[in-house]
């Protein structure tokens, strides 16, 4: 039995890319006042930002990973 080969890194999506200048105009229109805290919430949540409970302004991000695997190649910052 052989173990499959991890996912390749690959380019966003058109989804995805929709997904992420959605995000940054409710970002954008949050911060000038034009959506309340409350619809700015629902999309952060859907978005998987989410607040710390211990208070601060921390934020934990969720990250989908294909199979869950990361390669190091991909790391943004070094080891």
């Amino acid at each position: 039995m052989t173990i499959a080969p991890a996912p390749q890194p690959r380019d966003l999506d058109a989804e995805q890319l929709r997904d992420i200048e959605r995000f940054e105009i409710a970002i954008d229109q949050y911060l000038k006042g034009e959506i309340s805290e409350d619809v700015f919430r629902v999309m952060r949540l859907n978005n998987g930002i989410y607040g710390q409970r211990q208070g601060g302004t921390n934020q934990m991000v969720r990250i989908k990973l294909p199979a869950g695997n990361l390669m190091r190649t991909i790391w943004l910052v070094p080891p």
